[in-house]
């Protein structure tokens, strides 16, 4: 679908014509610089200085409006360059117009709150308007939909959704959410579940796209699963993923319905590499299987999804996840890089306590600059890591180790013992056997051990550690025996004091496959030293062949250094002509070694936020609101696809600032991007699935209201055979009010009169749609303006019947509640005309509230007492 105003937040300023509203953004701009509430005549003035054309002015709430949004100040930068000769439009008249009617409705809709129920049936009438005039535009009816989502009219969104895919049957993405919306029609789940079934067993099924057909499949398993009918959903689920086995929601479902089935672990382990290949940037599923493969003994697939996970989680891993990476990693052989893994974690929580005091400065007023680690005492690692980091030096080489494993217990026995001292027995305890186990305090250890019975169990496992170390095997056995079953030290101390060889290599294998991360990793380092290869279970070497079929690209995926797709910003067709569509195209191209499911949070994004940087005369003009363009135009994105959307950017608020310059060329820079989060500074960057790109310098040519080019629109605008006869039209009423006073060949006031001639002449003797058209680009009537030469435009549409006619006349022309235009309409015979009209007032009643909260939280201010600056 892809329009920026459903999801874009909602705005007190969104009843206001296209026109108008620059006023209401100059008299903020001037209260913030002058210091005061400017008067008409300063605003005026503002605007004669900026060269502002097609500006109304009318009395308006005098509050400083700190709410308006920047974006707004788009249409300030009016100025009149160079001229370009007409060519024929790109567009029919019902096009064009279908373009006017949605670009409003993009208006009504944008702000800065939740959408409100007024602003929904406005922006309704508006696109029904648009999509009567311009049936073949998919976009529309993409737009249409959302809108009916919004309103939660199925019935709506149903119709929508058929138009769109009469015009692109191809997108199995809204085929399905037409499919699911039919459905889901069905009042019980039966009903729905049989549906469903029915739609999938029917021969028409065949005629849909694999894809769908395995979502379509994943709806019958869910409601299979939602009466207790298990064995009919896991029947739907193996269909679903032998359609389309990069299918997320058959991957979960299946994973959930084993679980609580009582799977085994080689099936939870098939079930969560499915999850990864469906889902291949969740770290979730890698970490489970992670944990899964470190119990079976694989340990370099298992160290290889830590480091997978880490690289694509939004968030650190936790303490817990890091000691099993760094073990997993030891366990390999690669001790060196397991501390490496523990010591970039204990950097990145310095860093992150740095950015927190960085924001504390900044939240007090204070430069986040002047904070530096340096202030702040480092942050040491948690216990556990730091037990881990003991355990993985024990793996190394002395040489290589250096002072390290010292200082490492050091710290885990200042901070045991401080516990110790404040009455703790068993981190006292925990130090004993810490250091009995690591060689470290040996003779304080046996010392302070007598103070403990023999019944006690972490200082009988202290006590063998020392009897082992002393090559008393015998003491050692019987320290450890009664605790073997239990505890994972015991158990590993006792394997260390078997009875052969033989049953040493096999009592440590029993480790590698019971015991906890540490001693799994010291059974693992034991029998290495031994030259004894040990051996993973058969359960973990049937997971690593299933993990085998699949490339390690997917095992090892790095969003940051191996994107598996990519996004272009492409222009469809230049613009030549004013008022010709500005159509962008956005391009999708995978490189992924796998199929990607579309618009999930793992795969590939499926919307866009495109922004567009406009200059005139070499300035920036601030940025227009981003628009939301849809991407899911399929459900999967295959190997070496590509999913292309062109969208029309004159039908959003980008739109109307160009279309409301059309004497200045533009300049404008494109940037679209996926997955936007925020950063720290509070610009917005792409996520871990995000990408982006920019189309930069692309021009829309001006047309300078000179008086050959007035000339040539004049002819035009009263010539409905000329091709240009649209366009000129919309020119001529749009310049009308910007035309230069110091051009001495063109008489301004008498251009202005020849204009007004032009469209009120026009306006009676034209059809409906010409009429509409003509009040779209007609000059507002503020109050109290005198002279207004469009009035008998203003009073035949107050009075006319054409839906078309009098909602353009209700959308652009009416500023005030107390205008007669607008009480007529809330009173008018026509539902459709008196619906819109109410729902108008809705909102005037909403800028009133606003107001007047605004009003209060104002004078609640100036009853504070002021502070002394001392």
């Amino acid at each position: 679908m892809g329009y920026s105003p459903i999801t874009v937040s909602q705005s007190v300023f969104s009843h206001l014509s296209s026109q108008h509203f620059v006023h209401v953004l100059t008299e903020a701009i001037l209260q913030k610089h002058l210091g005061h509430t400017p008067s008409i005549t300063q605003i005026r003035a503002y605007l004669a200085l900026k060269g502002i054309g097609s500006v109304y002015l009318r009395l308006f709430s005098r509050k400083r409006i700190a709410t308006l949004s920047v974006a707004l100040f788009a249409c300030l930068c009016l100025t009149s360059l160079n001229a370009q000769t007409a060519s024929p439009p790109a567009q029919t008249q019902k096009q064009m117009l279908a373009s006017q009617y949605a670009q409003l409705a993009s208006f009504v809709l944008f702000g800065q709150d939740d959408v409100r129920q007024d602003q929904i049936i406005r922006a309704r009438i508006l696109l029904d308007l648009a999509t009567q005039l311009n049936p073949d535009s998919p976009n529309l009816w993409l737009l249409r939909a959302e809108l009916a989502n919004l309103e939660n009219n199925p019935d709506a969104s149903i119709k929508a959704l058929r138009n769109y895919l009469r015009l692109v049957p191809q997108d199995d993405a809204a085929q399905y959410d037409l499919i699911i919306k039919i459905v889901n029609k069905e009042q019980t789940i039966d009903g729905r579940s049989a549906k469903i079934e029915n739609i999938l067993k029917s021969k028409s099924a065949n005629q849909f796209s694999k894809p769908l057909r395995s979502r379509l499949a994943v709806y019958a398993a869910s409601s299979a699963n939602e009466m207790g009918q298990r064995r009919q959903a896991l029947f739907w689920l193996r269909e679903a993923s032998s359609l389309d086995e990069s299918n997320p929601d058959a991957a979960l479902l299946t994973y959930q319905l084993i679980s609580d089935l009582g799977a085994t672990t080689q099936q939870l382990g098939s079930a969560l590499i499915s999850l990864v290949r469906t889902m291949p940037y969740n770290p979730q599923p890698r970490l489970q299987l992670a944990e899964l493969l470190m119990a079976q003994g694989v340990f370099t697939r298992a160290a290889e999804q830590y480091r997978a996970a880490a690289a694509m989680s939004s968030e650190t891993l936790n303490p817990q996840q890091v000691k099993l990476w760094a073990i997993a990693t030891a366990s390999t052989g690669r001790s060196d890089n397991a501390i490496e893994i523990i010591d970039q974690y204990q950097q990145f929580i310095n860093a992150q306590f740095k950015i927190e005091k960085q924001r504390e400065a900044l939240m007090s007023g204070g430069n986040p600059g002047d904070v530096g680690l340096e202030q702040f005492p480092s942050i040491p690692l948690p216990l556990e890591l730091q037990i881990a980091q003991l355990a993985i030096f024990s793996t190394m080489d002395p040489i290589d180790s250096g002072d390290r494993p010292q200082e490492t217990f050091d710290l885990i026995k200042s901070e045991l013992l401080a516990k110790a001292g404040q009455g703790d027995e068993l981190a006292k305890l925990d130090y004993l056997w810490l250091g009995a186990m690591f060689k470290f305090d040996v003779d304080q250890v046996a010392t302070t051990l007598k103070e403990f019975p023999v019944d006690n169990e972490l200082a009988q496992i202290a006590r063998g550690f020392i009897a082992y170390d002393k090559n008393d095997f015998d003491s050692a056995r019987t320290s450890f025996e009664a605790y073997k079953e239990t505890n994972p030290y015991a158990s590993l101390g006792s394997a260390l004091v078997a009875a052969n060889p033989t049953a040493r290599t096999a009592a440590l294998q029993d480790v590698v496959y019971s015991g906890n991360a540490i001693t799994v990793l010291l059974a693992v380092h034991q029998l290495q030293s031994a030259n004894a290869q040990f051996k993973a279970t058969a359960v973990g070497d049937a997971i690593r062949r299933q993990m085998d079929r699949y490339t390690n690209r997917l095992w090892n995926a790095d969003p940051i250094n191996d994107p598996w797709v990519q996004l272009f910003v492409e222009t469809a067709e230049p613009q030549i002509n004013y008022l010709d569509p500005i159509n962008v195209k956005l391009r999708l191209k995978s490189k992924a070694p796998i199929d990607l499911a579309m618009d999930t949070p793992y795969t590939v994004s499926g919307k866009s936020m495109l922004t567009a940087q406009a200059y005139v005369l070499g300035q920036p003009v601030p940025l227009s609101p981003p628009t939301i363009i849809n991407l899911k135009r399929k459900l999967q994105l295959a190997q070496n696809d590509e999913i292309d959307v062109t969208y029309n950017l004159t039908e959003t608020m980008f739109g109307l600032f160009t279309q409301n310059n059309p004497q200045s060329p533009i300049i404008y820079n494109l940037n679209a991007i996926t997955d936007p989060i925020p950063s720290f500074n509070g610009t917005l960057v792409p996520g871990i699935i995000g990408l982006n790109d920019s189309l930069n310098s692309q021009q829309i040519l001006g047309n300078n209201p000179s008086k050959p080019i007035i000339e040539s629109r004049t002819q035009a605008a009263t010539d409905p055979n000329s091709a240009n006869y649209f366009t000129s039209l919309a020119y001529l009423g749009t310049i009308t009010q910007v035309l230069p006073s110091d051009d001495p060949d063109l008489n301004k006031q008498q251009t202005e009169d020849q204009i007004a001639q032009i469209i009120n002449d026009t306006y009676s003797q034209a059809d409906e749609l010409t009429k509409a058209w003509l009040l779209r680009f007609t000059p507002v009537k503020l109050l109290n303006l005198e002279n207004y030469q469009f009035q008998r435009v203003i009073d035949n549409a107050q009075r006319s019947d054409s839906i078309m006619v009098r909602i353009m006349y209700l959308a652009t022309h009416i500023t005030d509640k107390s205008d007669p235009g607008f009480i007529a309409a809330l009173r008018s015979e026509n539902p459709t005309i008196q619906t819109y009209a109410k729902a108008m007032s809705d909102t005037f009643q909403y800028i009133d509230d606003v107001r007047a909260k605004a009003a209060e939280e104002q004078k609640k201010q100036q009853q504070q007492p002021k502070k002394i600056d001392w």
